[in-house]
């Protein structure tokens, strides 16, 4: 890390790498199979939940600590429009809200400090998604849209000088994909292709 001190001083900081972990649980729960219409069922919902963690850790001047807890709980639904069947294919339609803790990061050097407070991030997505299974292939597209809301406050202060400011940012994603799998006897063969469109 280079950092200038002043006009005219430049001064090089030595910045180690850090590793942290951060395990994440996605599950979904059926509650209502659906209305039977014909050959498939419509309007079955699944409940969509997701844990995020986030552990606090220190080292050599260095720490990540979490200011609304560890650990962070995701919601959503997932609603079926058709049910898959021997005719019909799968669609449904899903919503998630999931976001990360809430993050403080701080490290220290010799006359310096620097400091990342309140660095949060929150997320939505929806998808639109159908698959069909044909003997030994399977037929599947998507299409959905995250959004990403981020803000933290940056400071420190090198050698007596002092900074601080806040930034944030809004970004959506548009996802669209397509996949073809094979059905083998023990297992199952994805091949997927998809393309993402981003706009801050």
């Amino acid at each position: 890390m280079t950092v200038a001190v002043g006009a005219a001083q430049i001064s090089n900081i030595a910045s180690p790498s850090q590793y942290i972990g951060l395990p994440t649980v996605d599950v979904a729960l059926g509650v209502f199979k659906g209305i039977p219409l014909g050959v498939t069922r419509i309007g079955g919902v699944d409940l969509l939940g997701s844990a995020t963690y986030v552990p606090d850790v220190e080292g050599d001047g260095t720490a990540i600590t979490t200011s609304d807890g560890n650990l962070k709980i995701g919601y959503g639904a997932r609603v079926g429009i058709l049910e898959q069947s021997l005719i019909v294919p799968g669609v449904s339609v899903s919503y998630l809200i999931r976001d990360l803790p809430t993050v403080n990061l701080s490290a220290s050097a010799t006359n310096a400090n620097f400091a990342i407070t309140d660095f949060s991030v929150k997320t939505t997505s929806w998808r639109i998604a159908a698959q069909k299974n044909l003997l030994l292939f399977q037929l599947g597209a998507g299409f959905g849209q995250d959004t990403y809301k981020s803000a933290a406050t940056l400071g420190g202060d090198v050698a007596g000088n002092g900074f601080s400011t806040a930034v944030s940012q809004d970004l959506t994603r548009t996802t669209m994909y397509g996949s073809l799998g094979f059905n083998l006897l023990i297992a199952k063969v994805v091949a997927e292709v998809g393309q993402v469109g981003v706009r801050a």
